[in-house]
């Protein structure tokens, strides 16, 4: 069967297309009007109609001057047009990059910098010819028109710049500096190359933006003219179509101009593409030939790995506070990460997972406490000096550079030589199976392939602790699966400590042996995955590690070693207390594994369900997980109470959406938390206190 499909338009469609047609009519129409009028014959005159087809104006701007200065005008303007565009990149770069960290008064001084924009140009060239006419000094193209142009091209520059930072990821910095570069060196080999093509649209700007001013200039070029102003000047004077040939040369420059800016940025790219291709052969030429003996410089070339391997972890009553009288990130903290454990931290999003894990790389300081790495105290060093590597949540891999380059890169900051980095390169990628990948960018890889480059490039280093923050959270659900394999199988083999931050439960019981929950800044239990999932701590615990009901019931009374507790449903559990002290009256709180539950259909008349540990409700959703089915059941007390039922054992009498449903288990299968509501006072004095 075929599907007829509608090409009919709205109206708007057909009246945006007449104002976009409008717009370029407009926009082209004038220009090709001088454009074509500048090749007038020479006894053609300013309109149309053509008599005949020349050049013959063109070489009038040029002969014995009948035209005005035009060569004059026009080097002048090239030569103020291209120190202006310098002056204008170095302090909008310099500014753009100072603005990044605030300071008190920032935006103050950001508004007073773009000020001069809301200021006609004719009043800024006029205040800048009297102050110079106050001062005694001749008004000149170099000095007083280059300051005139600056007040219009330094505002704009600074707007482009911020909008070009602002889409700067930070995080390609903080991997530079952890993976040892220095203030200088990230400068220099991460943060200009990536800024480059919006530093040349700043460039392009501030070119074009002096090339063609008028209002400014007029008052505060001098004697001289630049070439706006030498064409203005002709609209009085010149009767002839030199006027239009002055037109199609200046549009010719700037067509020119913004040429060489895309045709650099297109050069830049290709440079990149061509530098990996030549960092492969490096590769493979230094793997084909013979070794030489070490020289005594190569003897000496930085250790790779850290002195001490103990890659044991201890914070110690670490706080963590952005501003003066702001809640906490973390508060008053301590954990202890034994060496080469898998250590998950688990939590949602604003727990203080990230920040823990930032503090320990070095890219936060600890507002208070120690964080101690293989018994050194490191609260105070740099991230290189940590024996600490950080895979980031973005991968932060440097664009600009090849696979290769990336994973080397480490390497290069200390000084180790080209053929020796990228041997030692190789040999990560293929640890990571990415050796085939060694000469592209990052942007032709994958997700999965870009995250693998990031571990290779982190692992370089020989850390003695890896620091991954969600490493899985950008991948497709195939992959993330394959990929926290991959991740358990490379740390089993280093043998170093891992500390995985994700938000993702399954992700954390896969990989660790130690599974870190967090809430607010606060640890809320740490233990082993089976020991969370057993034996959760308390409420928030069990709801978040998943997999769990949370029950809760009034104290009634004890009975052998139990404590049987009424719901708000009027349901019974019955609740086995281990040797927890009780009082009657008491709300207590019990977990439930919800594969340990048994459903039925509710029987016609049955009010509530006859003994404990079995309550009654309405399905209210119902999902096939393949091997088992996901029942929620709504017990009218606003918590969710989810059983896992298995497949075969729903299929024999199913049971549908809307229908009431009885649930049961046994009561050895509920787990006491330590949430507790005090009885009411009058209900506590009158308790007794019972220790099964």
């Amino acid at each position: 069967m075929q599907v007829a499909i509608s090409n009919n338009r709205q109206w708007t469609f057909y009246a945006l297309s007449l104002c976009f047609v409008l717009f370029l009519a407009f926009l082209y129409g004038p220009m090709l009007v001088i454009y074509i009028l500048s090749f007038q014959g020479p006894e053609g005159g300013l309109t149309f109609p053509l008599r005949g087809f020349s050049t013959h104006w063109f070489h009038e701007l040029v002969d014995n001057g009948r035209s005005g200065d035009i060569s004059g005008s026009f080097t002048r303007s090239i030569e103020l047009a291209a120190v202006v565009a310098s002056i204008t990149v170095l302090f909008c770069v310099s500014a753009g990059l100072g603005f990044r960290r605030r300071f008190p008064g920032s935006s103050i001084v950001f508004y007073m910098a773009i000020a001069s924009l809301v200021m006609p140009g004719l009043f800024v060239g006029l205040g800048v010819s009297l102050v110079f006419q106050l001062l005694g000094w001749q008004t000149d193209w170099r000095v007083s028109g280059l300051g005139a142009q600056l007040s219009w091209t330094l505002p704009f520059g600074l707007l482009v710049m911020f909008a070009v930072i602002g889409r700067f990821n930070r995080s390609f910095e903080e991997a530079a500096r952890d993976l040892g570069a220095t203030a200088w060196q990230r400068t220099r080999e991460v943060t200009l190359p990536i800024l480059l093509p919006g530093i040349i649209g700043v460039a392009l700007f501030g070119f074009t933006l002096s090339y063609d001013e008028f209002a400014r200039t007029v008052l505060t070029a001098g004697s001289v003219n630049t070439l706006p102003l030498e064409i203005w000047a002709m609209t009085t004077n010149v009767t002839s179509p030199a006027l239009y040939a002055v037109g199609t040369v200046t549009t010719l420059v700037s067509f020119v101009v913004i040429g060489a800016a895309l045709g650099s940025i297109a050069l830049i790219q290709r440079h990149r593409t061509q530098h990996a291709g030549a960092a492969e052969a490096a590769v493979a030429a230094a793997a084909s030939s013979p070794s030489p003996a070490p020289s005594p410089a190569q003897a000496r070339k930085p250790e790779m790995a850290p002195v001490a391997r103990n890659g044991k972890i201890e914070l110690v009553s670490v706080t963590k506070q952005y501003a003066p009288g702001a809640p906490p990130a973390i508060a008053d903290l301590d954990l202890r990460i034994d060496n080469g454990a898998y250590c998950c931290l688990l939590g949602p999003s604003g727990c203080g997972k990230t920040t823990i894990l930032r503090m320990i790389a070095g890219h936060e300081v600890p507002t208070a406490g120690d964080i101690l790495i293989g018994d050194r105290n490191v609260t105070n060093l740099s991230p290189a000096d940590r024996g600490t590597a950080m895979m980031f949540q973005s991968y932060a891999l440097f664009p600009h550079r090849s696979v290769i380059d990336n994973v080397a890169f480490a390497l290069k900051m200390r000084g180790v030589g080209k053929s020796d980095r990228y041997t030692t390169a190789r040999e990560l990628l293929e640890k990571v199976r990415l050796e085939a990948f060694a000469n592209r960018l990052p942007a032709e890889l994958s997700g999965g392939q870009q995250q693998r480059v990031a571990l290779a490039r982190a692992l370089i280093t020989n850390p003695r602790v890896l620091l991954l923050d969600e490493p899985l959270s950008a991948l497709d659900e195939y992959l993330r699966l394959r990929m926290r394999g991959e991740l358990r199988r490379i740390q089993r083999e280093l043998g170093i400590t891992f500390i995985h931050v994700t938000h993702t439960q399954l992700e954390a019981t896969a990989v660790a042996d130690l599974v870190v929950v967090m809430e607010q800044g606060r640890i809320e239990q740490a233990a082993a995955p089976r020991q969370i999932f057993m034996q959760p701590r308390n409420a928030y615990v069990a709801r978040f590690i998943g997999g769990q009901n949370v029950l809760s019931g009034t104290v009634e009374h004890l009975v052998d070693g139990c404590a049987v507790a009424m719901t708000s449903t009027g349901a019974r559990l019955e609740v086995p207390l281990h040797g927890t002290r009780v009082l009657q009256g008491e709300t207590l709180f019990a977990s439930l594994r919800r594969d340990r539950i048994t459903v039925r259909r509710h029987v016609g008349g049955e009010l509530h369900p006859s003994g404990p540990n079995s309550i009654a409700g309405e399905v209210h959703a119902i999902e096939n997980q393949g091997t088992y089915i996901k029942m929620t059941i709504d017990l009218g007390d606003g918590e969710e109470f989810v059983a896992h039922v298995l497949d075969e054992d729903y299929f024999a009498d199913p049971i549908d959406i809307g229908d009431r449903a009885v649930a049961s288990w046994v009561g050895r299968d509920m787990r006491l938390l330590e949430d507790r509501r005090p009885a009411p006072a009058a209900a506590a004095t009158q308790s007794t206190a019972a220790t099964v």
